[in-house]
């Protein structure tokens, strides 16, 4: 063992342990607002991007403030933990982000393969010494550093670690590329917090002595989640990003198809691939469901159609519109996208409806013919009874003319009242109101209106 060094008066750390209680307490406190978020876009990922660095920070803090060698042994194996996470969670935060597609449970599973890998043979290490052959004390500036001497596998995980960040940086610089102009500088940034770690981690295994063997990766961590926290939170800039082709493609309910121009299928979503069997790219169409070849056009077509070759037949909106492909010599192509909707329910609702309206039209017809029949035995009657009451109201005195007044009246009332019943059921029936019959006029005596000197008070039977 190598005894520790004097520590310089003037600084009793090292500046690098300083820092990393700066980045510990930044990763933290991104930690804590990511999980307050957490409902919001990309804020999972960022914030399991951040808990790693925090943890990763936290105990290569601890891991130089404990003097004890058995302690500071088993923190330096605790820290390959987040080290090996680290990058699986760097390019899953920039796939998410770029929106160049959606990472599949697969896909995520496939990353973690060497990471754990990585784990187990470090667990299992003193057997083999693939990952450490050994344990090397330093004397550094500030006192003894106790490091590993790497061995085979150790470079393995290296490579891919490098690997991913890279492909995590690329994806950024796919952002940036796909951004509009006004939030270039933003995502700008973001590329630039990428690039943080890399470097400083490059320099540290080119030069170790130069940082006093402290690792400084978990400060350009800390670096940055935090640039990444400002343009997520402050700046919003993956809110502002453009989508990807391939959500707009796979977004709603309905079936999209993309054909060739000799009708082989070059795209699907997920909705058509559940709609039609069989459906993979390069197959032609017309021997899945010829209807769908059939109907493309010059012009855009837009119809009800019945299916019956697919998992559910039924009625389906159907839409096929041309797609201009410009070609690699000048000229262009034509494709044709073909979206399918399915709307037996709609169907069914307005056959329901349809129903529902012949019912009440019949209904109407069957009424206005029974007020009919009722109108023309009652009115020639009630005409009648009014003819009656006018002669007797001729030859009665005026003070016995009362009662036949009010029977004339209200036998004029009945007729008009259902004269105007028919008028609306014909109305209701097929719109075409019936002629309401005028009254009867009231003939006047010499001596003036009879009607008039009526009390007000009489009764109408």
């Amino acid at each position: 063992p190598i005894p520790r060094a004097m520590p310089d008066p003037a600084f009793p750390i090292s500046p690098t342990i300083g820092l990393l209680v700066v980045s510990a307490f930044a990763t933290g406190w991104m930690t804590g607002t990511c999980w307050v978020r957490r409902r919001q876009p990309y804020v999972a990922e960022l914030g399991v991007l951040a808990f790693l660095a925090f943890l990763w920070s936290l105990l290569a803090l601890l891991y130089h403030i404990v003097s004890e060698p058995g302690i500071q042994h088993i923190l330096l194996d605790l820290r390959y933990v987040p080290i090996t996470l680290i990058p699986v969670a760097w390019v899953v935060f920039s796939w998410a982000a770029s929106g160049v597609s959606e990472l599949s449970l697969r896909g995520r599973v496939l990353l973690l393969a060497v990471p754990l890998m990585t784990l187990f043979l470090l667990a299992t290490n003193p057997w083999h010494g693939l990952v450490f052959e050994g344990i090397a004390e330093r004397a550094g500036t500030w006192g003894v550093v106790v490091g590993h001497e790497f061995g085979t596998w150790f470079w393995v995980h290296t490579a891919y670690s490098y690997i991913l960040m890279g492909a995590g940086t690329i994806l950024m610089g796919v952002l940036l590329s796909r951004s509009h102009r006004r939030i270039k500088p933003r995502v700008a940034l973001l590329l630039a917090g990428a690039l943080a770690p890399s470097l400083i981690n490059v320099v540290f295994l080119a030069n170790r002595a130069l940082f006093d063997y402290v690792d400084p990766s978990p400060i350009g961590f800390a670096v940055t989640t935090l640039i990444y926290g400002v343009c997520v939170f402050r700046f919003r800039v993956l809110e502002l990003a453009p989508l990807p082709s391939r959500a707009l493609f796979e977004s709603g309910s309905e079936a999209r198809l993309i054909l060739s121009k000799d009708g082989r299928i070059v795209n699907q979503n997920r909705a058509a691939e559940a709609l039609i069997p069989g459906l993979e790219v390069g197959k032609d169409v017309r021997g899945l469901v010829r209807e769908l070849w059939m109907l493309r056009g010059a012009e855009p077509v837009r119809r009800e159609i019945r299916l019956s070759e697919v998992k559910t037949p039924g009625w389906f909106e159907l839409e096929v519109a041309g797609i201009a492909i410009p070609g690699p010599y000048h000229h262009e192509g034509r494709a044709w996208l073909i979206r399918l909707k399915e709307i037996g329910e709609r169907k069914h609702a307005q056959a329901r409806l349809e129903s529902q309206l012949l019912g009440a039209t019949e209904r109407a017809a069957r009424v206005t013919s029974a007020m009919g029949s009722v109108q023309r035995v009652f009115e020639p009657r009630l005409e009648g009874i009014e003819g009656l009451a006018d002669s007797l109201l001729e030859d009665l005195p005026e003070e016995a003319s009362g009662f036949v007044l009010a029977i004339r009246d209200a036998a004029g009332e009945l007729r008009e009242k259902l004269a105007e019943n028919l008028e609306k059921a014909d109305a209701t029936a097929d719109g075409a109101p019936r002629r309401r019959p005028s009254r009867a006029p009231v003939p006047r005596s010499a001596e003036g209106p009879r009607g008039t000197d009526t009390p007000e008070a009489d009764p109408i039977p």
